[in-house]
């Protein structure tokens, strides 16, 4: 006979992980449809496993640190150049553009790869090659996914002045569309 423990057990891990807020012991039974003899019991196992964590003070419960710990590790061994490289053949393929792929530091893109096109004269940007956000297509898309908070201080740290910003915000809605 199959143990149906583990399936709970992940069902409610799975109902924390997708709440709003986090969810005391009554929301929990709602949400699950769990009795609470079962709930109590799953949650005292997932506790003792660092699945989820019983913050006393407010009466709720969170994911634990297992999860993420589980995650990190899961996440470890990806190298994102090779998770991106099909991706850029095939939009290389369709376009015959330049195209780079480059993570935010800071207030700057760092360029991991490029893929010139055919009669490229060739580009200024280099693998390890750091630039700032708003001077280049690859930051400006970058920071069209920030919240105004964060790119607005980036202008301000970078120093861009204000006749740039009215510009740069109009760049920046550009890329989101």
């Amino acid at each position: 006979m199959k143990s149906f423990i583990v399936q709970k057990l992940l069902s409610l891990v799975t109902v924390i992980s997708e709440a709003r807020t986090p969810l005391t012991f009554s929301e929990l039974v709602a949400q699950t449809g769990l009795n609470k003899s079962t709930l109590h019991r799953l949650l005292s196992i997932a506790a003792d496993e660092q699945l989820v964590q019983h913050v006393k003070e407010s009466k709720v419960y969170l994911l634990g640190p297992k999860v993420f710990d589980l995650v990190r590790n899961a996440y470890a061994g990806y190298d994102i150049q090779a998770v991106a490289l099909d991706e850029m053949m095939r939009l290389h393929g369709l376009f015959e553009g330049n195209l780079t792929l480059g993570v935010q530091n800071g207030t700057d893109v760092v360029y991991l790869r490029l893929i010139e096109a055919k009669g490229s004269l060739g580009g200024i940007q280099r693998p390890g090659m750091l630039e700032p956000v708003h001077c280049s297509a690859s930051g400006k898309a970058l920071m069209a996914y920030l919240p105004p908070a964060v790119r607005d201080g980036i202008t301000r740290y970078r120093g861009i002045v204000s006749v740039f910003l009215d510009p740069l915000d109009w760049s920046v809605a550009k890329q989101r569309e």
